[in-house]
Formats: structure tokens, C-alpha cells, sequence
């Protein structure tokens, strides 16, 4: 009888442990989803529309082991005094993408400290330049204050 306990405990414990490494091969951040949907500010003429998808993907770099994560990444549309600066929301349907050329204009997670906070990297194909932004979620009614800075 001993040998059938301690053989079924071991079966267990390897179960158990493959599941727990199963869940850690994803970095997770399931506080970034209250951040996925469509996000509009106006002002005048002046516009932005920022829309946020959440989910898993896989991350290539170069010289990095490829991983999977669970993040934001999104599109914009900026205009100001009524021109239209720039526009990815045409390719909100495509799959996010690490090519050379990806679709997506918007990336990231939560801050480590205060999951309330959404901080990433907005690039700017028009200006080929990168911004960081930051939203701070601030209630459950979506209200928000979005800070960018260059």
C-alpha cells in the first residue's frame, strides 16, 4: 500500500508542476485588460482616438529567447486643427505582428507598482519617431488622463 500512496502523490506533485510551468511560460498582466476598447478625446478640431486590443502574444528581439505575454497594442488616429496627422485605424483587424513593418502603433503594459497605470511606447510613422504615453485609469465609469511625452 505504501508504495502505490507515495507512487500516486508523485504522479501529483509532477501534475502539479507541470501546470504551474505551463502558466508561468506567459507573462502575465491581466490588469491591463480594463484598457482594451476604443478611447476618444476631442477638442475643437484637434482629435485623438486611440484603439486598444489586449491579449497574448508572442515577442521576438533580436539576441532575446522569443517569449509570450499578455499586453496592450493598438492603433491611433491623431487631428489636429481638422488634418488628419496620421491614421493606423484602417489595419485595426490585423493581427498584432513583430515584422519589419507591423501594423500596430501602440504597445504596452502595466506599471509594476500601480496597475492602474498603462504605460507604453506610441510610435509616430509621419515624424519616424517614438513617443511614450501613459494612461491612468482612474474609475470604473473609463475615465482617464492620458500623458505624453516625448
Amino acid at each position: 500500500m505504501k508504495t502505490k500512496k507515495i507512487i500516486i502523490t508523485v504522479i501529483a506533485l509532477l501534475a502539479t508542476v507541470s501546470v504551474v510551468l505551463a502558466q508561468s511560460d506567459c507573462k502575465r498582466d491581466p490588469a491591463a485588460q480594463k484598457f482594451a476598447g476604443t478611447w476618444k478625446w476631442e477638442k475643437g478640431e484637434d482629435s485623438l482616438v486611440l484603439i486598444l486590443k489586449f491579449g497574448k502574444i508572442n515577442l521576438a528581439f533580436p539576441d532575446m529567447e522569443p517569449f509570450i505575454t499578455e499586453s496592450i497594442w493598438g492603433y491611433h488616429k491623431f487631428i489636429k486643427g481638422g488634418n488628419k496627422i496620421e491614421d493606423s485605424t484602417p489595419f485595426k483587424n490585423v493581427k498584432f505582428d513583430t515584422s519589419k513593418e507591423p501594423k500596430h502603433t501602440l504597445f504596452g503594459n502595466t506599471n509594476a507598482f500601480n496597475a492602474n497605470i498603462l504605460e507604453g511606447i506610441m510610435r509616430h510613422s509621419s515624424k519616424n519617431k517614438t513617443v511614450e504615453y501613459e494612461i491612468q485609469y482612474v474609475d470604473t465609469n473609463q475615465s482617464y488622463k492620458i500623458i505624453i511625452s516625448i
